[in-house]
């Protein structure tokens, strides 16, 4: 598929931990937009080979990129042969079916290799997963291990916060009486805070000290930091209407953007979504058979664990459509689609047929619909490029004189900063809400006082867009684009990049 370079990448995915690493954060202001404050630690493995260990073998990096999704597929595999195997039975053609149709579904398939990290996190979800699964209720901390690696994926990437009461309410589910449930809770919560602690605490603690906001710029209405005014929720794709909400999966098959920010079609939700009702309707089947002293198909530990993995995902499931309904936050959800329909598909034929048929009845229907699914899906396409052109990315080192102020003027661009050298330099976004400043605020000081130092002959704009509208926008600070400095930044994906220096107004 080639090498990464998505719209992020480009954005911030270098740039975030460049900055971390050569001690930025206090220095620049919003270079990469609102998310130049996210956490930067998932970045930097993939900063360090693309740009330093392997720099002259780009296919290198890719490939270790992709290695998320072979181990996110392993767990899946595992995930599916607790559900399938118990009692001593084992299906391997069942397993191997419910893993292929999840790790097919166009999110997964179409962020392997890439930077967004939603398969990294999977990998984390499905791990506290498995470490229930495997001890379903044994111990009554059992939830506490699982915890603290949903606070660990909550800790490296905020938006996986959604998982943990899902996954609280999976493990309540599981025992015994409400005593040992409340247990397991507190276990749970009690892993998910020390997870989110080490992996998170240390950049909250860092981003309130500089800005008075743990998760800056990120829901300022709580925190009230004065340095830039409210960044809210992305809501572009929540449903609309009462249709939408309740059956919003089944919207996704139509290869349009209802979830994403580019086409996508993919039907595997919409069967997961008739497979947790069948696997509901089965479960309380056989709570009122066992109610009633009957024998019932599935097994009791299948049951069990049945009913572990449905709370989970239709919990998680619901909270992520109130939140976000942005496809790339749900790829654990995805990888477990396949679980849900092949296990339906299992009780239904059970519930018809004999044993022996039923088993093979199960194989083959779940292997027809893992090739439909594959048939008609559409994979996002988020952005690559060849290897021939990475890197350097950029034509070369970029030097400017010492104590630079770079201001950056359109998006996404900020992967050029990472090519730049100038000693104790500023980069500085003036894109959205830091024009409508108030001045007395801080950051709207910061600003000045980065653009008057050495009298202002030593600071520059980098836009991809119109001189003009870069000239607007430096325009109330006192500067204008000095044109005949301007230096296209040449690189195959965006042709349109330039760097030009900055001149004081006439009055």
């Amino acid at each position: 598929m080639g090498a990464d370079f998505n719209w992020d990448l480009q954005n911030y995915h270098l740039y975030n931990p460049f900055a971390f690493l050569t001690g930025r954060i206090g220095r620049d202001l919003m270079a990469a937009g609102p998310q130049s404050y996210l956490n930067p630690l998932l970045d930097i493995p993939f900063f360090l080979s693309w740009t330093t260990w392997f720099h002259a073998r780009p296919w290198v990096t890719a490939f270790l990129a992709g290695l998320p999704y072979g181990v996110a597929i392993f767990l899946t595999l595992c995930i599916a042969t607790s559900i399938f195997s118990s009692e001593g039975e084992r299906r391997p053609l069942e397993v191997v079916v419910a893993a292929v149709i999840g790790a097919t579904g166009t999110v997964s398939v179409s962020e392997v290799g890439t930077t967004f990290n939603d398969i990294s996190i999977a990998v984390l979800i499905l791990g506290a997963l498995l470490v229930d699964l495997r001890r379903l209720g044994l111990k009554p901390v059992s939830g506490f291990a699982g915890g603290v690696l949903l606070g660990i994926a909550a800790g490296l990437k905020m938006t996986a916060f959604i998982f943990a009461p899902g996954y609280a309410l999976a493990v309540m589910s599981s025992r015994s009486n409400w005593r040992a449930a409340i247990t397991g809770a507190l276990w749970v919560s009690s892993g998910w805070l020390l997870g989110y602690l080490a992996a998170g605490g240390w950049w909250a603690w860092k981003l309130y000290g500089l800005f008075g906001n743990p998760i800056f710029p990120m829901f300022n209405h709580a925190f009230h930091s004065t340095w830039l005014i409210d960044h809210g929720r992305d809501l572009r794709f929540m449903p609309h209407g009462v249709l939408q909400t309740l059956f919003y999966p089944f919207y996704w098959m139509a290869g349009e953007r209802h979830v994403t920010e580019v086409p996508m079609r993919d039907p595997r939700f919409a069967l997961a979504y008739v497979s947790s009702v069948v696997v509901a309707f089965g479960l309380w089947r056989s709570s009122l058979a066992s109610a009633k002293r009957r024998s019932v198909d599935a097994p009791p530990a299948q049951r069990k664990r049945a009913l572990f993995l449905l709370v989970f995902v239709a919990v998680s499931f619901v909270i992520w459509q109130i939140m976000f309904s942005i496809a790339r936050y749900m790829v654990a959800l995805e990888l477990l689609t396949g679980v849900l329909i092949v296990l339906a598909i299992q009780w239904l034929c059970q519930s018809a047929m004999t044993q022996p048929t039923a088993q093979r009845a199960t194989t083959v229907v779940a292997a027809l619909v893992a090739m439909c699914a594959s048939a008609v899906s559409l994979p996002m396409d988020w952005g690559r490029i060849q290897f021939q052109y990475v890197p350097p990315l950029v034509d070369s080192r970029i030097t400017l004189p010492d104590q630079a102020t770079v201001l950056v003027v359109g998006s996404p661009i900020a992967f050029v900063l990472t090519f730049i050298r100038s000693a104790d330099s500023s980069f500085i976004s003036i894109d959205g809400n830091s024009g409508s400043l108030p001045k007395d605020s801080p950051a709207a000081q910061f600003i000045q006082m980065k653009l008057s130092r050495l009298r202002g002959a030593n600071n520059w704009v980098l836009t991809n867009g119109a001189i003009g509208a870069a000239d607007n926008l430096v325009g109330p600070y006192g500067l204008r684009v000095y044109e005949q400095s301007c230096r296209t930044i040449r690189q195959s994906p965006q042709p349109n990049i330039q760097l030009c220096a900055l001149v004081r107004s006439v009055p």
